[in-house]
Order: structure tokens, then sequence, then C-alpha cells
């Protein structure tokens, strides 16, 4: 039998009647339905004004069978719920003494406080496995809250962080937590221009902190409060030139700083020794070109170095670098060469002239370092890197974790003939 259609107007005035009936006459199905989204929907068109659906809101419950009504003073009848009946869309702390108190506001102003009356659950599609966190409003009323209010939890490693931060904001979290997957605690970086890409945090703890998050996680909600500073520190590039007999300019390079919380041995204690000991096997040499040697600062944070480098030079000054030879993360691994296919092919035919193994490398996606400014600015460059980065931006990054022959491998190359021919660029 086809419920007859009915106003919502008229619903919401029969809530007000002043004559009340022993019992309201169930009339079955309403054709009313509460999307997943909070909207109201009445017979396939949504409620609009939102007086009339808190007044319907204020008289919903749901049965020991998990079935939805809404009741009036005359009648009562049942209502599709997609998911749960309300949306918590805004979070605050409202504790006090340092002990937290969540509390939620629903897309129709009510506020709840988590607590033993208001719990907290998660549940987790079965299919995909995402999670969706629910808090008790009154009765067996839930509110679905918004992915917004909640952070992500990530273990380090298999995609670069940039790849996760996409991955889980894109899904609507408010914040990324990485967890390190081996002890410790570590630091990572979203790459370059992060911070007009993202505009939420990311941060990172220990694999030690990461496990025991876990677990809970099994059992009960894991509340976070995220304090976050942000303040202006000065950075430097070093640079040292050495003219030669000709216009053209050479750079070799690499950055110096570390990440927070590591020794920073492999990345880049290895390709800064690397570029010096270069330089001071030049430093007396005939050369066609002048000579620049750099020391980027803030490329953990970006490039930022390299960057305000090739900031600060004209046109005329870059069209004479005929090339950038970088050397990061020298650590671990075997000897990797990547980047503008003239330049790699050179270096690759001088490692096997002078018996020094060593690969062409591919650039993880969504990774970089500062020959990447250079070559975003046309300027040929390449990359002698490590193949392992698994002790990188962890205090595992030690001198007795490093390899040091890979260090001897890329100046070896870069001194016994990668040079030849630079003066006059690299030709078609």
């Amino acid at each position: 039998m086809m419920t007859p259609k009915m106003d919502p107007s008229i619903l919401a005035a029969s809530l007000q009647a002043d004559k009340i009936s022993p019992e309201p006459i169930i009339r079955g199905d309403l054709d009313m339905r509460i999307a997943r989204d909070g909207t109201w929907f009445y017979h396939g068109s949504p409620i609009g004004r939102k007086p009339m659906v808190k007044l319907f809101a204020s008289v919903l419950s749901r049965d020991e069978d998990g079935v939805y009504w809404l009741t009036t003073p005359v009648e009562k009848g049942r209502v599709e719920v997609d998911d749960a009946p309300f949306l918590a869309v805004e979070l605050s702390d409202v504790g006090e003494g340092g002990e937290p108190a969540l509390r939620f506001r629903t897309t129709l102003d009510d506020e709840v406080t988590a607590d033993n009356d208001h719990p907290l659950r998660v549940a987790l599609d079965p299919e995909t496995g995402e999670p969706s966190p629910y808090v008790l409003v009154r009765g067996r009323l839930e509110a679905l809250i918004s992915r917004a209010g909640f952070y992500a939890l990530v273990e380090r490693g298999v995609i670069p962080f940039r790849t996760k931060a996409e991955n889980v904001f894109g899904a609507g979290a408010e914040g990324m937590v990485v967890f390190n997957d081996v002890p410790g605690i570590f630091d990572g970086t979203l790459g370059r221009g992060f911070d007009r890409e993202f505009d939420r945090p990311a941060v990172t703890i220990s694999g030690e902190d990461g496990e025991a998050l876990v677990a809970t996680l099994e059992n009960e909600q894991v509340n976070v409060r995220l304090r976050l500073v942000s303040e202006e520190r000065p950075s430097r590039n070093v640079v040292a030139s050495r003219p030669g007999s000709g216009d053209s300019i050479v750079i070799i390079g690499g950055h110096y700083d570390a990440v927070p919380g590591t020794p920073g041995a492999g990345d880049n204690a290895s390709g800064t020794a690397t570029f010096l000991v270069i330089a001071e096997g030049l430093a007396d040499a005939g050369l066609p070109f002048e000579l620049r040697v750099i020391g980027f600062g803030s490329e953990e944070l970006g490039l930022l170095g390299s960057a305000a480098y090739i900031a600060s030079l004209d046109e005329e000054e870059k069209s004479r670098i005929v090339a950038m030879f970088n050397y990061d993360a020298l650590g671990a691994g075997e000897l990797e060469i990547g980047g503008h296919f003239r330049l790699a092919d050179r270096a690759l035919e001088v490692a096997s002239e002078i018996g020094t193994p060593a690969v062409r490398g591919i650039e993880i996606p969504g990774a970089s370092s500062d020959h990447a400014s250079f070559r975003d600015a046309g300027i040929p460059s390449m990359f002698f890197f490590g193949s392992d980065f698994s002790l990188i931006h962890s205090p595992l990054d030690t001198v007795d974790a490093m390899a040091p022959e890979m260090m001897g491998q890329a100046a070896a190359i870069t001194l016994n003939g990668l040079l030849d021919g630079l003066a006059d660029g690299l030709g078609e």
C-alpha cells in the first residue's frame, strides 16, 4: 500500500498539535531519508529549512532492532537513514587541568561531550577497511564524526611522504601522523612546495610510539592534541668560486643541512664531504670554466637553498651555467647516477673506463634534491646518490652505518673525465 504524500510543513505542524492521541497511528514508511552528509529528504526532495529539520530531529528515535522512527503526537513513521542520523562537523577540546574533554557539534547545533554516557566508537568498512568514527548523541542516536576531525596514523616506508599526505588528506583527514618502521624517532619532508599544496599538519613519531598507538586503536579511540609552532630562522648558502679561462660555469655541490633528530651522516655529510674532496682535487687544476662549489642550506625543508640561489641569478648568468653536479645521500647501497641523460651517460662511461661500479638511477617519485632546482630552471644537472635510503632521516643515520667507498667512487668519476669538454657545453 502506498503511503500518501504529505507536505513536510504539515508534519511539522502536527508536532505542535494541542491534542495528543493516546497512541500515535503507525503510518509505515514516511518516505523520509537522512543522507550520510546529514541532509534530510522528504519524498526525494531536500528539506531546506533548518528549523523544520531540527524539529523533526527532536522526535527521532531508534528502536532495539535499529529501525528509525519519527513520532508526532498523532502518527509514527519509519525514516530511512543512510549511515547515522546526525553529522558532527566541529570538534573542540574543553578539558581543564590537563585532562582532555572532546566536545562535538552537529550540523543541527547539538553539542555533546564524549564521556561514559556519550561514548565514541569506530566502525571499519568490511571491504575497504576505512574507519568511520561515531559519538552517541542521545538514546540510540549517533552522529557520524566528520573525518576532518580525525588524524590518519600511517607507517613510514613503501611510498614517499608526499604521496602518503596526498592520500590521507584527499580522504579528508585533518592531519597525518607518520610512525617509524624501525625503533626510534625520525623526521622527513613533504617535498618542495608542500606549503602551497597542503594546508594541514604532518608530524612524525617513533616506531615504538606508533606500534603502541596501533595496538590501542584496536580496542579504543585515541584522542590527539597537537600544538604547532611556526617560526622563521635564517639559512645560508655557502658559495666558493674559482675563475677559469672561459666564461662557462660548472657547479658542484649538495646540501649541508640535516633533519632534526638525526646525525645526518649519510644525508648529507656524505655528499658534503664528497664535493669538498672534489673541490680540493680541482684547486690547482687549469680549468676552462669557472668552478663554483656550493653548500646549499634548507634542502630538507623543500630545496629552499638551491631555489633561492637560482632566483638570485639573472638570465645572462644562468645561461652561462653548462652543468650542475649534485652529491646527496652517498651513505649506503650502490652508487646510482641520474639526471640529464647526456651527463649521466658520460658519468657511466667514465665509471666503466676507470673500473668503478655505478648504475643508472631513477629518482623516487615525490623525492628530490637540489639538482631539481637547476633542472627546473633549464640547466643541465646530474645527481650522485646511494640506492639505500632506509636509514636517512633517522637516529640510525650514523657514520658507522655508512659505506665510505661510495663517496670515493663518486669523487673518482668526477675527477677522472666527467668534467672534460664541458666548457663548450653539452652540444645537441
